[in-house]
Parts: C-alpha cells; structure tokens; sequence
C-alpha cells in the first residue's frame, strides 16, 4: 500500500514539472521497480526520462552523480522516494549524492568474522538476485568468492562497492579471534 502512495506522490510531481518530456513511459517502469525493491530510492525526474534507484544496496553511484556533476542540458530534479512510509520529498542533488554513496551495510572491528561475512553474503546474493549489477546479466559469480566480486567491482568502476569488499576482506584478514568473542 505504502508503495503505491510513493508511486502516486511521483505522479503528481511528473504532473506538476511537465516531466520528463521524452521517455514518458519510464514512470511505468519504475513503478516495476518500486515493487521489486523493499528500500528507500533515489528518483531524478529528468527532461529526458527518470532514474530510479536503490539507496543502500550498492548500486553503481554514477547513476546519480553523473547527473550532478555532467554539462548534460537537462533540467533535473531529484527526490528521496521513501516506499515504507509512502511518499516522496524534494532533495538536493548534494544530498543525492550523499544518499547514493552510503555503504550497503556498516562493517567494523567489533563485528565477528561470522557477522561480517554473513552481511556482505547477504548484499551480495541480493544484488546478485534483484539484477543490481550487470546491464543486462547478472554476473555468474559464486556468492562466496569475493575475490572475483572483488575484480567485477573493479572492472565494473563501481568504487562503492569496490571498497565495500576491499574493508570486508581487510576486517577479516586482520580480526583477532578474542576480541570478537560471542563468550561475555
């Protein structure tokens, strides 16, 4: 239900701003992937279509900063899309690119080894499952072999999620068993 009064409230502000003037059938689209996604997004209405995109799960950042940081002539308009509480609230593309940046999940030294591979696995098969990364394909990687993510990020440009697993990776090598005892 929620969803749907997020998807609405974007409605009206396609209404309100004559927005996008071309590839006006991308609302539809991104109601598709409301529905796919249970996290806030990011939403740029754009003269040229909208972007829609996941806040939080390690999308590719570029989907949001291109549009800050390009000499791309269109008028752009971001948004905060929150699908739990079901509305939407005019954002800044500063506070866009902020939003797009956050880690998939917050890693530390306090965490156990389990924990922390236990939540990059679960970033990991989300993304690999919900089509985040890939233009067309999903990578065919195993869920387990960070090493290889670890290249796909790389190859990938994707910087986020590149240092995501570079801190996941480094936590792990360097944790010391006593100080991540379960025993209190």
């Amino acid at each position: 239900m929620s969803i749907q009064k997020a998807f609405s409230a974007m409605q009206l502000a396609d209404e309100k701003n004559n927005l996008p003037v071309v590839f006006k059938n991308d609302l539809e689209q991104d109601y598709r992937i409301l529905q796919n996604h249970n996290t806030d997004f990011i939403w740029l209405l754009r003269t040229g279509g909208t972007v829609l995109t996941p806040i939080g799960v390690g999308v590719e950042p570029v989907y949001i900063t291109y549009w800050k940081y390009q000499n791309h002539g269109q008028r752009v308009i971001p948004y905060l899309v929150n699908t739990k509480a079901g509305y939407i609230e005019k954002i800044t593309m500063d506070q866009a690119e902020k939003l797009i940046l956050q880690l998939p999940s917050q890693l530390n030294t306090f965490m156990s080894s389990d924990a922390i591979v236990q939540k990059v696995q679960s970033v990991l098969e989300e993304g690999k499952k919900k089509k985040i990364w890939g233009t067309f394909v999903s990578p065919d990687i195993e869920i387990s072999d960070w090493s290889e993510w670890l290249k796909f990020f790389i190859l990938s440009d994707n910087e986020l999620m590149k240092v995501y697993l570079q801190r996941a990776m480094h936590l792990l090598k360097n944790s010391k068993p006593e100080l991540h005892s379960d025993a209190a």
